[in-house]
């Protein structure tokens, strides 16, 4: 008894469209990822920049939080202002030079 022959199953490949995405292609570095796949390295870094895509630190999490919960804000305010420092603290500021930039604006 011989068996029938199936079709081969091909790997997708890079740039091609997208299955699930529609409209998008495949294996795109997202702007959330923290690493990029560029020339077969993993590479930190965003095209172009010298700014590192890091997670924050639990250190850097708890100063944030402290930093917070003494600001006598309301809850939009205090959003507001946590996302700029958030912002301004994954490109390396401490916690007082954020609130020092955010401030003099």
């Amino acid at each position: 008894m011989y068996k029938s022959k199936m079709p081969k199953h091909s790997e997708p490949k890079k740039g091609q469209a997208s299955k699930t995405m529609k409209g998008e292609e495949d294996f795109t570095t997202k702007k959330s990822s923290k690493d990029f796949d560029r020339g077969g390295k993993r590479e930190q870094t965003a095209e172009g920049s010298s700014v590192k895509r890091r997670p924050f630190t639990d250190a850097q999490k708890k100063a944030l939080n402290k930093h917070l919960g003494d600001a006598g804000m309301t809850g939009k305010e205090r959003t507001s202002h946590r996302m700029k420092m958030m912002a301004r603290m994954r490109k390396g500021m401490s916690v007082a030079a954020a609130h020092k930039d955010i401030m003099k604006k």
